[in-house]
Parts: structure tokens; sequence; C-alpha cells
């Protein structure tokens, strides 16, 4: 049985439901970006799979080189420390001959070295200059040569150190590798992927909310103006109330977005799940960055992090924030009369929408205080667009996730009674706009 004050909620939720499920585009436009999300997300699964496979080995067979130079100290052997897994299979060696006995004996079977390069090392004043030398009918080309040689630049730095009085350890120490990570005081230190998932999908997700609370919320605040100003509303009004009224179109509005959010989002899951086999099947050796991310999450005391409890409340609070906003736009309507004044209308519902994306996205980026970033996140205008993600990132607990959608909820709850109250009273009193006017 319906409560006082909602009957009809049923009927009306159902008949918004079917027009807006009906109406031109919304199909089209669900189907159509869930398979290009599907699709897409594969193709760059497969991209990224097939630049990140292991280069076909070098057509170089052996690179000779000749030193002309005073780094007596330079040595090959740096080559392969240097050179990619292409090169493996390159030989590099020293030549010990005099250079004119070693092109003569080049020259007398040229067609043993089609697939080798001599290179010249010379010191030209302080600077110093390969020269790579291949037969006539040589079957390397300019770039296979360039690419295998290339290596060496590293072996002549090396030689350089060496001459100039540096010993092996302190050679060692001089060519070993700089990783940058990011720390803050007192946190665990955070890699490049976990800090490009923090400000990509932050991103991403208020960009969806927005365009989705923009949509839906011209929608219903629409609808609401068109009835109030139609012979319908007297056809609603005596099988439904008017708070069963708002509510149900509300409803209504949300289930339809939330229906084709969650499309989009087994569309990019599915995308991931078949991109990462087809990256396997393309190539064996592909690493998914993606849920290497995770699992870094996972491991820096982000224990909450993507866990089926936080992918839960995040998913409720990300429908509560939409209700939210919806409800804003029930209210706004509710409160204009006149079809004309539709643009001004939305230019009411769009501030508090703006706001809240805008000070969401750019606060956290600008390095705000955590005073300020926890006030925002509880704040209903601005959490809607943040919260969500930061409960799936671990940036909050579970509890502080909790207790923060308890807020919204209860301000979406109010905000729908007071549309409710606002549409009654513009029918039943004419000219008293306000939503505080008690009815009778």
């Amino acid at each position: 049985m319906e409560q006082k004050g909602m009957k009809g909620i049923k009927t009306i939720f159902q008949f918004s439901l079917k027009q807006t499920i009906k109406a031109k585009g919304f199909l089209a436009s669900t189907v159509g970006i869930a398979v290009l999300l599907l699709v897409g997300i594969m193709a760059a699964y497969g991209l990224i799979a097939h630049f990140s496979s292991k280069d076909e080995p070098s057509p170089v067979k052996h690179i000779y080189i000749i030193n002309e130079s005073d780094l007596t100290e330079f040595s090959p052997e740096y080559y392969h420390m240097q050179a990619s897994e292409e090169f493996a299979g390159v030989e590099v060696s020293m030549v010990t001959k005099d250079k004119k006995t070693y092109f003569e004996e080049v020259m007398e079977k040229p067609e043993e070295y089609t697939e080798d390069i001599i290179l010249l090392l010379a010191q030209e004043e302080e600077e110093y200059k390969f020269t790579a030398i291949t037969m006539e009918d040589t079957t390397l080309s300019d770039s296979e040569v360039l690419d295998a040689v290339e290596p060496l630049e590293q072996s002549v730095f090396m030689g350089k150190l060496t001459h100039s009085g540096i010993t092996q350890e302190q050679l060692m120490v001089l060519s070993t590798p700089i990783n940058y990570e990011t720390k803050d005081a007192g946190e665990e230190s955070k890699s490049f992927g976990i800090i490009l998932m923090s400000l990509f999908l932050p991103m991403i997700f208020s960009l969806v909310v927005y365009m989705m609370v923009l949509l839906y919320g011209q929608s219903i605040t629409k609808s609401v103006i068109a009835e109030k100003n139609s012979k319908i509303i007297e056809t609603l009004l005596t099988s439904a109330e008017p708070y069963a009224i708002i509510s149900g179109k509300v409803l209504a509005q949300v289930v339809a977005a939330v229906a084709q959010i969650l499309i989009w989002v087994s569309s990019i899951v599915l995308g991931v799940c078949f991109g990462h086999y087809l990256a396997l099947f393309l190539n064996p050796e592909f690493k998914d960055g993606l849920l290497a991310v995770i699992d870094q999450l996972k491991e820096q005391n982000l224990a909450s992090a993507f866990s089926p409890a936080a992918v839960a409340i995040a998913l409720i609070y990300a429908i509560v924030g939409f209700v939210f906003y919806c409800a804003i736009a029930s209210l706004v309507g509710a409160n204009v009369s006149k079809s004309e004044d539709l643009g001004s209308a939305m230019s009411v519902f769009q501030v508090p929408v703006m706001v809240g994306f805008f000070v969401s996205y750019f606060i956290p980026l600008s390095g705000a205080n955590e005073t300020l970033l926890q006030i925002i996140r509880y704040v209903p205008v601005t959490s809607a667009f943040m919260t969500p993600v930061d409960i799936l990132l671990g940036n909050m607990s579970l509890l502080e996730g909790s207790l923060s959608l308890v807020i919204i909820l209860v301000v979406t709850v109010v905000f729908l009674v007071l549309a409710g109250r606002c549409y009654k009273n513009k029918i039943f009193y004419t000219g008293k706009p306000f939503f505080f006017l008690k009815s009778k």
C-alpha cells in the first residue's frame, strides 16, 4: 500500500520511464556508445600489445671496430649493456690489425661481410666521430646500420670517463639508472601508474557525471514545466499526488540514466577483459598496466582500494549523487510557471552543477590542504563528483565514505520533499512560487 502523499507514484514512474526510453536517440546513443567503448578498448589493447612486442632481431651479424682515437680504454663490452634485446645476437669486436691490411683482407672476400659493419672511431680535435662502412652489395639498410651503431655512443662515453681516471667501481655507480617516484611526508611512495590513475580516473568520472546531470536535469526541468502548463496535469492529479509526480519523474530519469551508465561500464569491463586476452594472444609477454596499478594500490596500505565493499559503496554513492542533482533540477522546475522561462531555470540549475564540478576537480589538483579536501568530500554539491572515486581509490575509508553517503542521501530526500511541496503549491496556489509555502 502506497504511503499518503505518494499515491500514483508507480504509475508516474512507469509512464515517465517508458517516455524516456522511447525518446529519440536514447537507444541509439546507449547501444552506439557501448559498442564504441567495447571495440575501442579492445583495439587499444591490441595496439599496445603490438607495439610493446619484442622487436625482430637485428639483421646485423657483426660490428668490427677500428679505434684510431686516443681512447685506449674504449671497450665494446658496454654495447650489450646499453643495447636492446633485438641486438643481443650482434657480435662486437675490436680490430687489432693495421687498418690498411684489414681492409685489403675484407675486399678479398666482400661477400662474407654483407651483413657486417666496419666502424671507424676517430678523433677530430676535441670530438670523437664514428664512421660506419658497409659493403657495396650489403643487405643492410641505412636505418638498420644506424640503429645497430647507436648503442656504441654510450661505450665512447664510458671510455672517456675511464680515460679521465675514474675507477671501474666509480664507473658502475655513474652508470646506475635513476628511477623517480613521489612521496609526501608520512605517506607511502606512489608509483607513476598510481599517480596517473589518481589523476585521470577522477577527471573521467567528473566529466561523465557532469554531462549526465546536465542532460537528464534539463529533461526533468522541461518535463515538470511543460506539464504544469498543459491539461495533462489535471489528469495526473486525479490519480497521483504532487509529491508522487515529482518523485516518480526523478526516479524514472535516475533508473534510465543508471541503466545507461551500467551498460557503458559493462562495455568498458568487457573491453578490458577481452582486450587483455587479445593482447596476450598477440604478445604472450604482454603485461597489463591497469591490473598492475590496481595491485599496487592494494599493496600500499590501501586495503579498501577496489575492494568489493569499496566498489559497492562507490556505486551507491554515484547513484545517490545523481539523484541529488536530479532533485535540484525538479526543485528548479517546480518553481517555474511558464515554458518560456526554461532558459532562465536551466541557468539557475547549472550554477551548483558547475560549481560542484570545477571545485571538486581543480581543488585537489591545486594541492589544497587536507582539511579543505575533507570538507568538499562531505558537501553534497562537490562530493557527488569526487567522493565515489576517492572511496574506490582508497583515499577515504569505508566508514568515512558511508558517513558522506548518509549526508548526501538526507539532503537529497529534503530536496525531493521541497520540490514536491513547491510543485503542489504552484498548482493549487497560483502566484505563490515559494517552496516553503504551507499547503492546506
